[in-house]
């Protein structure tokens, strides 16, 4: 099934090219931005070391020259995504809490020391080692060559930039409307309701046409409705046309709308909160409230 990252609750896992990945956490979503989604794999995709000259400064390691190549390749296997990656600021701050290495912008990277504590309650204990981009100092403090990673049990330590036997997760920031697959959802269709197979019908027809072509053909279906509710008008007021042709086409017109409707609750998200509100504004308006 797919669906779309802003439909993902934070701790839910999708999958992309078959690499599973799980939602961090979302931005805010406003009417002229989707939004984005940190998201990172939720198991290590090779071991690497670091950097192979045992650098720990994040902007020069191979680590990272590799991550960007398995991105490329990642790319190439899922529709769409390369449009959804988007760079994103990474910290460099050290763990003993120097600037010397200032900020870098990333497509891919690793999650630093203080977003593995931001999320740790979405990182049981791994049962072996792997990288974050935290460095432990500089030259300034206590040397180039020592970086922070997850331990075994979960705990944070520090390794030499060259060890080659850790883990790697890579971690993305993506636009928020892109389209993921959801897994184990197929095998459950019988046991859905049927809102939520109608649901899953939309979703599909997002993922087949595309959400330009969707949001289109919803404008097209209320400008058909607008012209069918003018035709029930003229039959009221000078008796044009068959009652029961006007009334069939409004039926017809106003199905139409409803189906697009429910497909721009899902590139759009929930609206509930806001017909409450407009309906507790009707209500004050008609003395009901």
């Amino acid at each position: 099934m797919k669906k779309q990252l802003s439909n993902i609750q934070r701790g839910k896992t999708f999958d992309l090219g078959g690499t599973e990945f799980i939602v961090l956490k979302h931005d805010a979503v406003t009417s002229d931005d989707p939004g984005h989604t940190f998201v990172e794999a939720t198991k290590d995709i090779f071991d690497a070391a670091f950097d192979e000259d045992n650098n720990n400064d994040w902007r020069t390691s191979s680590l990272r020259s590799k991550l960007g190549e398995w991105l490329d390749s990642l790319c190439d296997r899922v529709d769409g995504l390369a449009e959804a990656v988007t760079s994103f600021t990474r910290d460099l701050t050290t763990d003993d809490g120097l600037h010397d290495y200032g900020t870098c912008e990333d497509t891919v990277s690793l999650l630093t020391a203080d977003e593995y504590r931001e999320h740790r309650d979405l990182h049981p204990t791994p049962g072996r080692w792997r990288w974050l981009l935290t460095p432990d100092g500089t030259e300034a403090s206590s040397g180039t060559s020592f970086v922070r990673r997850v331990s075994a049990d979960g705990s944070l330590s520090g390794g030499s930039a060259y060890g080659g036997s850790y883990g790697v997760r890579p971690a993305l920031y993506l636009k928020s409307d892109l389209l993921v697959s959801v897994d184990g959802e197929d095998e459950q269709d019988e046991a859905q309701t049927p809102e939520q197979k109608e649901m899953a019908l939309y979703e599909k027809a997002l993922e087949a046409f595309g959400e330009r072509s969707q949001i289109l053909m919803a404008i097209e279906e209320m400008s058909e409705l607008a012209r069918a509710l003018l035709k029930y008008v003229r039959y009221k007021d000078w008796g044009q046309g068959t009652k029961e042709d006007v009334l069939k086409a409004i039926a017809e017109e106003r199905a139409d709308v409803s189906i697009m409707l429910n497909q721009l609750e899902v590139i759009f998200g929930d609206n509930s909160e806001e017909e409450c509100a407009k309906l507790e504004h009707l209500a004050e308006l008609l003395g009901w409230a």
